[in-house]
Order: structure tokens, then C-alpha cells, then sequence
């Protein structure tokens, strides 16, 4: 589809336009995975990890 042809109805790119907006929200309102690693750092109390926790991140990250 032509953008010359699109703009010729005003219903189309209204049509258009809403779908440019909906994938535009649609993206935005995508987790990011930082989101998750925020949350996990900060359910410690003083912000510190425990050597258990930091002994089964090694073993995960070898096992990978």
C-alpha cells in the first residue's frame, strides 16, 4: 500500500494512524527485564546479598 493512497481516505489513515498508536503503546507497555532484577535487588533490607544467595548464582551461571 501506497502512502499517496492511504492519505486519500480519511478513514483509512485514521485506521492508519490508530494502528501506529496501538503498536506504539503496545511496545511501551512491555516489561523490561531490568523491571525484574530492580525488584530482586531491592528485597534485601540493607541491600546486601547473602553468600548463599551469591553461591547459587555461580552454580546457575555455570550450570549455563
Amino acid at each position: 500500500m501506497r502512502y499517496s493512497s492511504l492519505f486519500r481516505s480519511r478513514w483509512l489513515a485514521l485506521l492508519w494512524c490508530a494502528g501506529i498508536i496501538w503498536t506504539a503503546i503496545d511496545v511501551s507497555s512491555a516489561s523490561d527485564p531490568g523491571d525484574e532484577v530492580a525488584a530482586n535487588a531491592g528485597s534485601n533490607d540493607d541491600g546486601q546479598a547473602d553468600l548463599d544467595q551469591v553461591q547459587a548464582l555461580v552454580a546457575k551461571l555455570k550450570s549455563s
